[in-house]
């Protein structure tokens, strides 16, 4: 089961000429995959100091609070299935108390905007 904003799944599409800037994500309570499914040559991302390169069938896996970027000087769009998923460090008991405040939250800013 999927938990909207905690774990995604999607496929992502970078045509030539793309460059997503650097940027970090919000914790590191997460990680995210990577799967290589059309990767052209000249695509590549950095995280941290490291540049990796995708390869059809082949996972990349990375904390994506560190720093990171992608640039594609590709000829062809390049496509993989990205996947955010829990942190395996992240003990269930606290995603569980996450997810509940974050719950409560929402049903608060809910109950705020009818007011």
């Amino acid at each position: 089961r999927l938990c909207p904003n905690e774990e995604t799944a999607l496929f992502s599409r970078l045509t030539p000429g793309t460059r997503l800037k650097p940027h970090c994500g919000p914790t590191n309570l997460h990680l995210t995959c990577h799967l290589g499914l059309e990767v052209p040559t000249g695509c590549r991302l950095r995280v941290g100091r490291k540049w990796r390169t995708w390869q059809p069938g082949k996972c990349l896996v990375f904390d994506d609070s560190y720093e990171h970027e992608v640039q594609h000087h590709g000829d062809s769009t390049r496509i993989v299935l990205l996947v955010r998923f829990w942190h395996p460090q992240v003990p269930l008991e606290q995603r569980e108390a996450l997810l509940a405040q974050r719950l409560k939250q929402r049903k608060l800013k809910d109950w705020t905007l009818l007011s």
